[in-house]
């Protein structure tokens, strides 16, 4: 679940549940094209699908945890948000990172270094979901994103109902 405050900033709440209960063995059949994994889902299926993958894959690194040498290896490309990027020193010397710089768009780092940049503008911020996840194209669609209140879901109590 994803809360955003009065200034359009966003945390993310993580309930552990489906993601769990994914089987590595189910996920990694037959992939020989890129692979998308997130951290939410168990280590041990994440690490799983990686060694049985041929195509390219791609981590998202959050929540932010430690990785194990084999993994880090593995990833073709790794994306995070300043924050979670400040955490992994380990980050700066991988192959490929997308970082995410919310307003500010996002970065393409090759060990380190820059190759890529892009920021669009938003012209309002009224909720940060979404905003700087891939490069120019996406950070576009960010900026109309985060212009609209209805981009992310308004949570209202649901009335109570006793049976």
């Amino acid at each position: 679940m994803i809360v955003v405050d009065s200034a359009g900033e966003n945390t993310i709440v993580v309930c552990p549940g489906a993601g769990l209960r994914i089987d590595a063995l189910v996920a990694a059949a037959g992939l020989d094209a890129a692979v998308l994994a997130q951290l939410e889902v168990d280590m041990d299926v994440v690490e799983q699908v990686a060694r049985r993958t041929t195509g390219s894959y791609f981590l998202d690194v959050s929540p932010v945890t430690d990785l194990s040498r084999e993994l880090r290896d593995r990833v073709d490309l790794f994306t995070v948000n300043e924050g979670e990027y400040e955490k992994l020193p380990y980050l700066a010397t991988a192959s490929q990172v997308a970082l995410t710089l919310g307003a500010e768009g996002a970065v393409l780092l090759r060990r380190g270094r820059v190759v890529a940049k892009a920021r669009v503008p938003a012209e309002r911020v009224v909720n940060t979901v979404g905003a700087g996840d891939a490069l120019e194209a996406a950070c576009r669609v960010a900026a109309v994103a985060v212009s609209d209140p209805h981009s992310q879901p308004t949570l209202s109590p649901l009335p109570y109902y006793a049976p």
